[in-house]
């Protein structure tokens, strides 16, 4: 939308994998909306994205059906991202294979729900895979071959390929080894009273009567049955994979392993098994199974962190304290284990050299500020004592502790009922209150990060505490600012008549101008509670000069003496 003042990233698709982010600006100036794109690379991305887990993880916005905007992450990769829509709903849509998803919501930080996704095996003989120690008994035969069923119901060895789905099986709770690609998948998200058409490994003998008789059997599959469960239940223990006493192998055993050899059980009767009946199960996707997912705040970007459950290493990695955002690369600033947009994970090390700077000011006596009018007249005196200051600047954070321990103004007018215009509330009697009052009037924290661009000041944390104050105006008083200010109202409205005479393209100027100016991020804003004790004096009219009278007629609600009104102020917190 455009009728209303907006700031927004706008992503722009160069490739499916490729963004272009154009940061748009709404403001209303004048009588005008003026609307102002310009290239986002020197301000933080709204969204980072990093896959801490050992498997692609396809990300999109909820409500955008359309899977061209879906962007697969790399495992061990970060990327930035911004909404394809951003008038829509802000959800992420997280997905693995399949139709195994989980939403993830954007309202609130922390843990999210966990992503599962299926983790299929291969059945290979041993001897064939590289990576087993029952390889060498047959160096020469054909790489990965695994349990396949290319057409029928027969069950053959085949090179592995990972575009074959009748080469992944599934064990399920009762044992029975189900192919995933014969068979119909169901997904989480499904109804539960649906069920599944399974089709399972099997050995081709009309009932385990029959077994009785036979040493060697074929295997096939066939759908799911009660009545053959003993013919269908397996087990992959001691290396090998078997079934009522029979253990799987080739045909001919191991000279007989090679591309397309039959699949059949052999009866066994010794526990260790030979060179030809060891199989592996191997994993389709690496990983538990389980990804859990973080949303974290780190300065302006929220980070979405996936990360495998078993993974420590990677949940470490997530509860660090802070980042600096760049839309270019992360970057850690404390020694740890890190992943680029490069995909590479590097060992950062901390500066060799670190340049600190420290200044501490303190002024017991404080300082003094006169307000004075045009007559000249002096109106209101502050004094502010117990000034200190600790400034600590480093390589990348300058963090400022300013407090003040007393602050008071005076009614400086000649004759004033009341004199003292604000002052610390004193303390009750209340041990809660006994405790306030050895705490500083205005105590103000700040933490700022080092930024990678003049345009971005990021904050880690701004932290602002006041104690309670008691405030008490006097009319005359009130009216002598009214007319201070109403000097300096004046003169602004003499420059907006003079920008409301511009041309419309001298308006887009200055839009694009305040589009552009410095902009300060917080990571963490907060205003501790207080309460104001607020007085009111009202003044006889004989005590006030033509001047003041007038700009008392121009008052839109009448004015009334009160005494002691309390306004509690409740603690204000961004995050």
């Amino acid at each position: 939308r455009i009728d209303r003042e907006a700031s927004f990233h706008l992503n722009i698709r160069k490739s499916p994998h490729e963004f272009l982010f154009v940061h748009v600006d709404v403001i209303l100036h004048g009588a005008t909306y003026c609307v102002c794109f310009y290239d986002a690379h020197n301000l933080p991305p709204p969204f980072r994205i990093e896959n801490l887990s050992p498997v692609p993880v396809t990300v999109s916005q909820k409500q955008v059906p359309d899977q061209s905007l879906r962007v697969c992450v790399s495992p061990f990769r970060t990327i930035s991202y911004a909404w394809d829509e951003p008038s829509l709903s802000g959800d992420f849509r997280l997905e693995v294979s399949g139709d195994e998803y989980a939403y993830c919501s954007t309202d609130t930080f922390g843990d999210k729900d966990t992503l599962y996704y299926e983790n299929f095996v291969y059945i290979m003989a041993a001897v064939t895979s590289k990576k087993h120690p029952a390889s060498h008994h047959l160096p020469d035969c054909p790489s990965e071959l695994v349990l396949d069923v290319p057409q029928g119901r027969a069950v053959l060895f085949r090179q592995k390929d990972p575009s074959c789905r009748t080469q992944l099986w599934r064990m399920t709770p009762h044992g029975r080894l189900e192919n995933v690609g014969l068979s119909t998948s169901v997904s989480r998200h499904r109804s539960r009273s649906s069920r599944r058409d399974s089709v399972v490994l099997d050995m081709a003998a009309e009932s385990s009567k029959s077994l009785s008789h036979v040493r060697i059997v074929h295997l096939v599959v066939q759908p799911t049955s009660e009545h053959r469960a003993s013919t269908q239940t397996w087990a992959l223990a001691g290396q090998r994979l078997s079934c009522s006493g029979f253990s799987v192998q080739a045909r001919d055993g191991i000279s007989g392993l090679v591309d397309g050899a039959d699949a059949v059980a052999v009866r066994f009767s010794v526990p260790s098994p030979p060179p030809s009946q060891i199989v592996c199960a191997e994993r389709q996707l690496p990983g538990s199974g389980a990804l859990a997912v973080r949303l974290s705040p780190k300065g302006p970007t929220r980070v979405l962190q996936i990360y495998d459950m078993r993974d420590k290493r990677s949940d470490k990695g997530a509860q660090e304290d802070w980042v600096v955002v760049d839309s270019g690369s992360v970057t850690h600033r404390p020694a740890s284990r890190q992943v680029t947009e490069e995909g590479t994970s590097v060992d950062e090390e901390p500066d060799a050299q670190t340049t600190d700077l420290r200044l501490v000011v303190r002024l017991a006596g404080g300082v003094g500020v006169s307000l004075v009018d045009h007559v000249p007249q002096e109106l209101v005196f502050l004094s502010l004592t117990g000034i200190e200051l600790d400034f600590l600047s480093s390589n990348d954070t300058r963090k400022l502790e300013a407090t003040i321990q007393h602050v008071q103004a005076d009614n400086q007018l000649f004759n004033a009922v009341l004199p003292v215009l604000l002052h610390v509330t004193p303390p009750s009697g209340h041990s809660s209150d006994l405790l306030s009052q050895s705490c500083p009037a205005l105590r103000i924290s700040a933490t700022k990060q080092s930024s990678w661009t003049r345009s971005v000041d990021i904050f880690k944390d701004f932290e602002i505490s006041v104690q309670p104050v008691s405030i008490h105006i006097e009319e005359r008083l009130l009216l002598h600012l009214i007319q201070f200010a109403a000097m300096a109202a004046t003169k602004q409205s003499l420059v907006t008549e003079e920008s409301a005479s511009l041309d419309s393209r001298r308006s887009l100027e200055l839009a694009s101008a305040e589009s552009q100016a410095l902009r300060y991020y917080f990571s963490t804003m907060k205003f501790l509670g207080t309460a104001i004790h607020l007085s009111f004096r009202t003044t006889m009219a004989s005590r006030l000069s033509d001047e003041l009278k007038q700009i008392r007629q121009g008052i839109p609600i009448p004015l009334a003496k009160f005494e002691d009104a309390f306004i509690p102020l409740g603690t204000f917190q961004r995050v």
